[in-house]
């Protein structure tokens, strides 16, 4: 029988073929959890990247909406008309006010209006 050369020992090793099965899942599934770890923190780094690139859109527009409350009345266009008429209203004066007084006296019982002022 041939045997076998340090190099042919070496790749057997290398490519794992002479390594039981249970190392062979072992090492697979540790590749496995390799990959998924790197594939979540490239997600991860991407995620924070667009955030910032959100946050400065926001911080450079943000500056250049106006901030003026008359700036924004002159954007807006004509009120529509109103369905409706305001009434305003005043107290009368009380010079216009008509008292009306009842006076009772000695004229024999009867009532007579007197109007003032």
């Amino acid at each position: 029988m041939k045997r076998e050369s340090d190099d042919d020992a070496l790749l057997k090793d290398v490519f794992g073929e002479a390594a039981p099965a249970s190392l062979r899942e072992t090492m697979l599934g540790e590749s496995l959890r390799m990959v998924r770890r790197r594939y979540r923190s490239r997600r991860l780094g991407r995620a924070a990247a667009l955030l910032v690139v959100l946050g400065l859109a926001v911080v450079l527009i943000r500056p250049s909406t106006p901030r003026r409350p008359d700036v924004l009345s002159q954007a807006t266009p004509a009120k529509a008309k109103k369905s409706y008429t305001l009434v305003r209203s005043r107290p009368l004066l009380a010079a216009a006010m008509v008292v009306r007084t009842i006076c009772r006296g000695d004229d024999g019982g009867s009532n007579r209006a007197n109007e003032t002022r």
